[in-house]
C-alpha cells in the first residue's frame, strides 16, 4: 500500500513539475544578451537594432549594434550578415570597406537575404567601391527575382533588355517585367507597357501599353504618366485626346518629371491642346533642361533662336 501511495505522488510530483516548465517562457527569465550568447542568433539581430534606434532620446552606439550584428551573423542570421554588410559599406562603426560589405551581402544573399542580393546587385551594377560588373550584378537580381522580389525582377530585365551583363533576351525581359509588375512594382509595369508599345520581345499591342503604363500612373510613376500622355496625343492605342495628354502632361511635371515638362512645351509651342504660347513653352523647355534633361535644353535653345529670328525678321520688315 505504501508503495501504490509512493508511486502515486512522484507521479503528481512529474506532472506539476511538466505544468510548471510548460509555463516558463525563458526568453523571459534569460536576458537578450545572454540568449544571443547562448547561440539565438536573431536575439543578437534584435539587441543591434535596438542599439541603433535606442529609445527615450539616447543616442545609437553605431560600434555595440555592429559587434551584435557580427555575433548575429556569426550564428546564421542573415538579417544581421545584410545589416552588417551596410554598416561597412556606409562607414557606420567602422570605417567603410566595400570588400566587407561585398563579403557580408553575399553571405547573405546565400541564405535569400533578398534585401542583401539587391544591395549587392546595386554595387556592382554601379561599382560602388568594387569593379563594375554587370554579369555579376544580373546574377544576384536574378537570384532576388526568383524570390519574388519586385524591385530585383526589374532591374535585371533592364539588364537583358539592353545586353548589359547578359546576351541580350526580350523573351526573358517580358517574362521578368511580367513578374515585376505582377508583384505591385510601378516601373516593372512601365517598362512592360514599352515592350507592347514598341514591339520588343512580343506583338505590337498598344492597347494593352496603354492599361499597363495607366495601371502604373495611377499609383505614382511619374514616367508612366508621362508615356500615356503620349499615346492620348498622337492616339496610340487610345482615342486622341489632347486635354487629356495635357493633364496627365502637367501632373507628370508638376513631380518634377523631365521628359514630360519639354513635351508639355512642345505642346504649347505648336499650340495643341492648349493655346499657343512660346513663353510658356520655354519655361518649360527650361524647367526641363534644369531638370537634367538634355533635349529639354536643345529644345529651349531652339525656340529662342526662332524667336530671335522672327524679332528680327519683323523689325526689318518694319523699317521698310
Amino acid at each position: 500500500m505504501k508503495k501504490i501511495i509512493v508511486v502515486l505522488c512522484v507521479c503528481v510530483l512529474a506532472m506539476f513539475g511538466y505544468i510548471l516548465y510548460s509555463r516558463v517562457n525563458f526568453n523571459d527569465v534569460f536576458s537578450d544578451k545572454l540568449l544571443c550568447s547562448l547561440g539565438k542568433s536573431q536575439k543578437c539581430f534584435q539587441i543591434g537594432l535596438k542599439l541603433l534606434e535606442p529609445k527615450d532620446g539616447e543616442k545609437p552606439n553605431l560600434y555595440e549594434a555592429m559587434n551584435y550584428f557580427k555575433k548575429g551573423c556569426d550564428k546564421g542570421s542573415a538579417t544581421s550578415c545584410n545589416n552588417l554588410g551596410f554598416m561597412y559599406q556606409n562607414g557606420l562603426g567602422e570605417t567603410a570597406d566595400a570588400k566587407k560589405a561585398e563579403i557580408y551581402y553575399e553571405k547573405a544573399c546565400a541564405q535569400d537575404e533578398i534585401l542583401a542580393c539587391n544591395n549587392i546587385a546595386s554595387m556592382y551594377q554601379n561599382g560602388l567601391g568594387v569593379e563594375q560588373n554587370l554579369t555579376k550584378a544580373a546574377k544576384f537580381y536574378e537570384r532576388s527575382c526568383d524570390n519574388n522580389n519586385s524591385f530585383a525582377c526589374n532591374s535585371v530585365g533592364v539588364l537583358y533588355q539592353n545586353g548589359l551583363g547578359v546576351t541580350q533576351n526580350l523573351a526573358k525581359t517580358h517574362e521578368v517585367y511580367l513578374k515585376a509588375c505582377s508583384n505591385g512594382d510601378p516601373q516593372g509595369c512601365n517598362n512592360l507597357a514599352f515592350l507592347y508599345q514598341n514591339a520588343l520581345g512580343v506583338e505590337q499591342n498598344l492597347k494593352v501599353a496603354s492599361e499597363l503604363y495607366a495601371s502604373s500612373c495611377n499609383v505614382g510613376n511619374m514616367l508612366a504618366c508621362n508615356n500615356l500622355a503620349y499615346l492620348y496625343q498622337n492616339g496610340l492605342g487610345v482615342e486622341q485626346n489632347f486635354k487629356t495628354a495635357v493633364d496627365l502632361y502637367v501632373h507628370a511635371c508638376d513631380n518634377k518629371q523631365s521628359i514630360a515638362c519639354s513635351n508639355l512645351g512642345a505642346m504649347f509651342e505648336v499650340g495643341q491642346g492648349v493655346g499657343q504660347n512660346f513663353q510658356s513653352a520655354a519655361n518649360l523647355y527650361k524647367l526641363s533642361c534644369d531638370l537634367g534633361n538634355a533635349n529639354g535644353c536643345n529644345m529651349l535653345n531652339n525656340l529662342v533662336k526662332y524667336v530671335n529670328q522672327q524679332n528680327a525678321a519683323a523689325a526689318k520688315e518694319s523699317q521698310r
